[in-house]
């Protein structure tokens, strides 16, 4: 030690560590099922890997659709195997679990091949909505997406039509 200086103790505890925050769009998708969740829906999650079956044909892409190519999606080593390419292989899968009346909502990630730039990436979340029943109209929609706006951006938020 130096004159002057003062001798460090290792024996006494260090600073706390940080405990960190959760990412933006962790968070997102966390407010986003909880204000659907309160408006009755449910919430559903399929599975990243999914089928061919279930990713295009039972949404009725036809057999010669875009998509369906490797230059569009990314298929695994496992025939008939890709990433999913969107949510709605949930929308199927709700439907056939629980048939109708349903309201449902089925967040996830998504994976397409795309050129990144600022807008667009190889992975990005979605989510989407499934109400089937009687006497569901549009007006049920817009009310809907009105009550999330307010529920993640206040009661100040007003929507355009």
């Amino acid at each position: 030690v130096q004159a002057g200086e003062q001798a460090l103790d290792v024996t006494l505890p260090g600073q706390p560590a940080g405990s960190g925050r959760l990412h933006p769009i962790t968070t997102t998708l966390r407010r986003m099922k909880a204000a659907f969740s309160q408006m009755g829906f449910q919430v559903f999650e399929g599975p990243d890997v999914e089928s061919d079956e279930y990713n295009f044909t039972l949404l009725n892409f036809p057999p010669d659709h875009p998509a369906r190519d490797s230059y569009d999606s990314f298929y695994t080593t496992r025939p008939g195997m890709l990433l999913r390419t969107h949510t709605s292989p949930g929308q199927v899968r709700v439907m056939q679990r629980l048939g109708a009346p349903v309201r449902a909502v089925i967040p996830g990630a998504c994976y397409r091949y795309d050129q990144p730039d600022a807008s667009h990436n190889i992975m990005f979340y979605q989510m989407e909505g499934l109400a089937v029943g009687a006497n569901i109209r549009m007006t049920d929609l817009l009310g809907a997406i009105s009550a999330l706006a307010k529920m993640l951006f206040g009661d100040h938020s007003r929507l355009r039509f």
